[in-house]
């Protein structure tokens, strides 16, 4: 088991980093996004982004996001999702938005796929503007059975038109949508100033997931993806050795929780 705290309050910064397939692509349901290990997360953010988070201040990277496809290069989110994208020659990175697979089969007549996603009970996590001295990090209510304009609302920061960074939504925490038992479990929760992440490397019940970030500080948490998705990895700045948990049926995932040194 590990279980980072981001003390944003202290100038650690959080992100939720994803790569899309199509950049231009409205928002819709069926968005695709590429999928690696939260490894090679770690080597892709060193190589190719510079825009919004500094890489030689990088410390780890953890799946997030539920996901449709656990075979294919590619995959579609089955829950809404926000993060930005970075552009080649482009001055300034660009909002990806997309509303989740649950949404789309929900709203097409001929989608006969009865997803447990659609009525399981849900929370967003929003991560702020990652400049300035303390980043804004919340975990707050979201509908079960949503619409676009309950995406786009999780997604503003209070103010019209103001969006928060990143975002993405998942599952209340003692939800059973995977059903009851244990299960490698990937928690993350906050009490306002700290951000608690969990990873198991064994089985937990949720209700056991939730204690033990429960008992660092955590006063919300929300439930993101588990089982075979679980993973995490980090380099430690001071010595550069690695470290993490690795999926143990060699899955990739279509986003990562970035943490990392805000600049001095």
């Amino acid at each position: 088991m590990l279980l980072q705290i981001v003390d944003l309050e202290a100038g650690a910064k959080l992100r939720l980093v994803s790569e899309a397939v199509t950049l231009g692509a409205p928002p819709a349901g069926d968005n695709l996004f590429h999928k690696r290990t939260a490894e090679e997360w770690f080597g892709w953010i060193h190589s190719d982004l510079t825009q919004v988070l500094d890489p030689a201040r990088l410390f780890s990277t953890t799946n997030a996001s539920y996901f449709t496809d656990v075979s294919s290069d590619d995959t579609m989110l089955s829950l809404p999702g926000m993060t930005q994208q970075e552009i080649p020659g482009f001055p300034f990175p660009i909002h990806k938005t997309t509303y989740g697979w649950a949404y789309g089969c929900n709203v097409d007549p001929s989608c006969e796929t009865d997803d447990p996603a659609w009525d399981a009970a849900k929370r967003a996590l929003v991560i702020g503007q990652p400049t300035g001295s303390t980043q804004e990090v919340l975990i707050k209510e979201f509908p079960t059975n949503y619409d676009v304009d309950d995406v786009e609302e999780a997604f503003v920061d209070g103010v019209p038109g103001l969006r928060f960074f990143d975002g993405t939504v998942a599952f209340q925490p003692l939800d059973e949508v995977s059903g009851p038992g244990t299960s490698r479990r990937t928690f993350a929760g906050t009490d306002g100033s700290k951000v608690y992440i969990l990873d198991t490397i064994v089985g937990f019940t949720v209700n056991d997931a939730q204690d033990i970030i429960r008992s660092f500080g955590s006063l919300t948490g929300i439930q993101l993806d588990g089982g075979g998705s679980t993973q995490m990895y980090y380099v430690n700045p001071d010595t550069q050795g690695d470290g993490g948990i690795w999926s143990h049926v060699g899955r990739t995932v279509p986003d990562v929780l970035a943490v990392y040194l805000g600049p001095e």
